[in-house]
């Protein structure tokens, strides 16, 4: 809808604050291929910075298998304790904030 609005996209937590970092190559990959404008990707050294870059001068789309292995992958992450900002209660992160 953003789009079709002209209105630019812009891909987020794309290391899911860290949590993907083990996933980061996948987790980039698998943005990239997203219909979005630019993806903010957070970085603390300049080595991570060379790797990043690496990763997007040789992007090629994840095959459906690897899309499979990463949701996989990333599914049981999926929690308010790593989304804490989507929780009910910031103080007892078990339940998801009802929308």
């Amino acid at each position: 809808m953003a789009k079709a609005k002209g209105v630019a996209v812009a891909g987020m937590k794309v290391i899911g604050l860290g949590v993907l970092a083990h996933l980061y190559e996948k987790a980039m990959r698998y943005a990239f291929g997203l219909p979005i404008d630019t993806a903010v990707i957070g970085m603390d050294n300049i080595e991570q910075l060379k790797n990043n870059l690496a990763v997007a001068e040789k992007y090629k789309p994840l095959t459906e298998e690897e899309r499979l292995e990463l949701f996989k992958e990333v599914l049981p992450l999926v929690s308010p304790k790593n989304a804490p900002w989507k929780a009910e209660n910031w103080t007892n992160l078990v339940m998801w904030k009802k929308r």
